[in-house]
C-alpha cells in the first residue's frame, strides 16, 4: 500500500486542514493514491455519509499514480486548482479503477478549477452506496483532456451539480460515453464545452433509473457520436444544447417511451450533423418540444 498524503484522523476534525503547493510524483503500489482523505474516526456512528473532513487541498501538482490522484471518502472536502497529469505510456499492472478524482459516500464536497490531463478510464467518479446516496456535491470549472473512456461517472447520488466543464476528448473507445449518469436524482450538467476529436457513443448517457436530469448549455464540437444526449429516465430537461460539425448517427436526443411524459426538449441546435431525427424513442409521451433545429 502506498499513498503520497493520507488524511486519516482519529477524531472528527473541528478545524480546517490545508494540503497545498505540493509536488507528488509516481505513487505506485496496491492502492497508489496521491492524496487520500478517509474519514473513519472512532467517534463516527458508522452511518453514511462519511463525516466532514474540513480538508482543503489546492494548488498541488500530481503526476502519475496507480489508482487515484485525489481520493475522498468524506463530506465537506474541497479539491480546487490542482493539476493532475497521468502520462505513463505503459498501463500494464495498473488498477482498473483508474480515476483522477474519486468521491465516495460523501455530502457537500466541492471540486473546482482542477486541470486534469490523462489517458485514464475515468477522470472523475462520484458514487454512493446502497444505504446512502452522495448529495449536494458540486463540480465547477474543471478542465479535462482524456484519451479513453468515461470522463465523468456519477452513480447513487442526489442533487449533484456538474457545471462549467471543458473537455478535450480523444477517446479510443467508440462504445464509451463521456458523461455517465446512473442511479441519480436531480443532477444538472450546465455550461459545458466538449471538443470531440474522434468517436464516442453518447456524449451524455443517463440511465433508466435516473430522474430529474437537466442538461443546459452543453456545446459539442467536431467528431462523431451516436447520440448527443441519451436520457431514458423520468422527465429530463434538455435545452440550449448545441453541436457543431459533430456527425450524429442515431438521433440527437434519445428519450424513453415509458418516461417521456413531462420531458422538455427546447432550443437545441445540431448544426452540420447529418440527416435524421432530433428526438427518438419518445413514443406517444406528452413532452414539450419547441424551437429545435438540425441541419445536415
Amino acid at each position: 500500500m502506498s499513498r503520497g498524503v493520507q488524511f486519516l484522523p482519529l477524531m472528527t476534525p473541528t478545524a480546517e486542514t490545508f494540503i497545498y503547493s505540493n509536488k507528488i510524483l509516481d505513487i505506485f503500489g496496491e492502492e497508489g493514491d496521491s492524496i487520500a482523505i478517509q474519514m473513519t474516526p472512532i467517534d463516527w456512528d458508522g452511518v453514511y455519509p462519511y463525516p466532514k473532513s474540513r480538508v482543503i487541498a489546492y494548488d498541488n501538482l500530481i503526476k502519475n499514480w496507480t489508482r487515484r490522484a485525489l481520493k475522498n471518502q468524506a463530506s465537506g472536502t474541497i479539491f480546487k486548482n490542482n493539476v493532475l497529469i497521468h502520462d505513463r505510456d505503459d498501463q500494464s499492472g495498473l488498477s482498473s479503477d483508474l480515476y483522477s478524482i474519486s468521491t465516495y459516500a460523501g455530502d457537500g464536497n466541492t471540486i473546482s478549477g482542477n486541470d486534469i490531463s490523462c489517458g485514464l478510464r475515468r477522470a472523475i467518479a462520484d458514487s454512493g452506496v446502497n444505504v446512502h446516496t452522495n448529495s449536494r456535491n458540486q463540480y465547477s470549472n474543471n478542465r479535462v483532456r482524456c484519451d479513453a473512456g468515461v470522463v465523468v461517472y456519477v452513480d447513487y447520488g442526489t442533487n449533484i451539480s456538474l457545471d462549467g466543464f471543458t473537455i478535450d476528448s480523444n477517446t479510443k473507445e467508440e462504445s464509451g460515453d463521456l458523461f455517465v449518469i446512473g442511479h441519480v436524482t436531480n443532477v444538472s450538467l450546465t455550461n459545458t464545452k466538449v471538443l470531440l476529436k474522434t468517436k464516442t457513443r453518447y456524449v451524455v448517457s443517463a440511465g433508466q433509473n435516473s430522474a430529474g436530469l437537466v442538461v443546459d448549455g452543453l456545446t459539442v464540437r467536431d467528431g462523431i457520436a451516436s447520440r448527443i444526449v441519451n436520457a431514458p429516465g423520468a422527465a429530463p430537461i434538455i435545452k440550449e444544447v448545441t453541436s457543431i460539425r459533430t456527425q450524429v448517427n442515431a438521433g440527437c436526443i434519445g428519450l424513453s417511451a415509458a418516461n417521456s411524459d413531462g420531458a422538455v426538449v427546447r432550443r437545441n441546435q445540431f448544426l452540420f450533423s447529418g440527416p435524421g431525427p432530433i428526438v427518438v424513442n419518445a413514443g406517444s409521451g406528452n413532452f414539450n418540444s419547441e424551437s429545435n433545429l438540425r441541419t445536415a
